[in-house]
């Protein structure tokens, strides 16, 4: 059996296997944001004479690097809001009169929701390849 690898995608090696078993090792070179498809196409001797086959794959992304992503586009996000949270916090008198006033005014509320900017788009990426995924896998 021969397994060719999808280009850029996928490299696919062969290993040391057992009598009528075929062992391969499949390494992903892709480093795609959003889950992605893929064929592996293979070819095999049969007695009937060669064949050749197709193997589908579905790539995910590493939840570690949705995470990386989403500290790196919220880390701007969740400054501004410091910005505006922080001065609110350290006038004299009550901290929580601070943060009433400061949920009072026009932009508070998002002002005081830009701190959880990060996990707000994780969850935003793992929708988004959620619909993606749906879309290849039916």
């Amino acid at each position: 059996m021969k397994l060719r690898g999808a280009s850029g995608v996928v490299e696919a090696s062969e290993m040391a296997a057992d009598a009528g078993t075929w062992a391969f090792q499949l390494v992903v070179t892709s480093n795609a944001v959003l889950t992605t498809a893929t064929t592996l196409h293979f070819d095999v001797l049969t007695p009937d004479g060669p064949q050749q086959g197709e193997i589908n794959l579905t790539i995910r992304p590493r939840n570690g690097k949705l995470w990386l992503l989403a500290l790196t586009a919220g880390a701007a996000v969740t400054v501004k809001g410091l910005t505006a949270v922080v001065p609110a916090l350290l006038k004299p008198g009550d901290p929580l009169d601070a943060l009433h006033e400061l949920m009072s005014r026009s932009n508070g509320a998002l002002e005081l929701a830009q701190l959880a900017s990060v996990p707000v788009i994780r969850a935003l990426l793992g929708v988004v390849d959620l619909v993606n995924r749906s879309a290849f896998e039916g």
